[in-house]
């Protein structure tokens, strides 16, 4: 009979042997554990410190421009729109205000007596009819950005002055630039005005604008020509021109 290998008859393994530990070396090993366990929390630490250090001082180019954009953005608060909305406001009024301080003797056009400016309270006919009036009037206008109707007034005035074959076409530019609907500068008038004066283009003569200019000055007489006796240009220059020695063209 053969023999079999003690290793396969499931020989039975003896039994563990416990060693006492001394108070040495169990204090030893305490001190050992306690070691590991501050070694790995301070791995830890320094882990995120480098981490926290990274994300406070960004090391590409690519990460500091990102950062200064996220600030930018973050520091737009409803102050600095507030404050940004009122610096546009106040280049607007600075822009109208260089309006008021023109002087129409710019253009070599002096200033006519005071009682002729005071007539210009009388009736606007009165202010269209004096150039300096109408330059006045005009730069005022401009600064409630609506030139567009002294504009068409002085366009038809030139008109009347052309030859007969120049008619036809300075009537179709002005009709385009002024009368026509969704015009570039288009003035507000009624359709049947606008259909008239289209009209007129047929057979163009000295009167083909006078209805349309009638409509826009009756228009400025209601609405801006109040408005400007009531303004610093206008009492500004009564003032300078009543006083002793006072003079427009200063």
């Amino acid at each position: 009979m053969p023999t079999i290998p003690s290793q396969f008859l499931g020989a039975r393994s003896s039994p563990p042997i416990f060693r006492r530990v001394s108070e040495p070396e169990a204090s030893l090993q305490k001190s050992m554990q306690k070691k590991m366990s501050m070694d790995e929390s301070s791995t830890t630490s320094e882990d995120l410190n480098s981490t926290d250090i990274r994300k406070l001082y960004p090391r590409s180019r690519s990460e500091i421009t990102s950062r200064k954009i996220e600030a930018n953005i973050g520091s737009a608060s409803k102050g600095d729109v507030r404050q940004r909305k009122f610096s546009a406001v106040a280049k607007n009024v600075r822009n109208v205000l260089s309006f008021f301080k023109k002087r129409p003797s710019d253009a070599n056009t002096p200033a006519p007596p005071v009682e002729v400016i005071q007539s210009w309270t009388l009736t606007i006919t009165n202010l269209l009819k004096d150039k300096y009036g109408v330059m006045l009037f005009k730069n005022f206008l401009r600064s409630e950005y609506s030139e567009e109707n002294i504009d068409f007034w002085e366009a038809c005035e030139e008109y009347r002055q052309l030859k007969p074959k120049q008619f036809a076409a300075r009537a179709q530019k002005i009709y385009s630039e002024y009368v026509t609907a969704h015009a570039p500068r288009e003035v507000n008038l009624d359709c049947k005005t606008r259909l008239e004066t289209m009209k007129n283009l047929n057979n163009p003569d000295k009167e083909t604008f006078d209805l349309a200019q009638s409509k826009i000055q009756g228009l400025m007489e209601k609405d801006s020509y109040p408005r400007f006796l009531k303004s610093s240009v206008y009492t500004d220059l009564i003032s300078e021109l009543a006083s002793p020695g006072g003079s427009a063209n200063d």
